[in-house]
């Protein structure tokens, strides 16, 4: 069971900066990158550690 965790967190991880990558190459976007993977990975964990 710890194992899936893990892989789940390591496959979110990997989604969010592919996705903030995608999201943040428009240069027109003025919205911060790091602040929403941040966010993001954050709410990973806690979901993770609630579980």
């Amino acid at each position: 069971m710890k194992k899936i965790t893990k892989i789940i967190i390591i496959l979110t991880f990997l989604f969010v900066i592919l996705f903030s990558s995608i999201t943040f190459a428009d240069p027109l976007d003025g919205t911060d990158p790091l602040n929403i993977t941040q966010s993001s990975t954050s709410f990973t964990l806690n979901s993770t550690i609630n579980q």
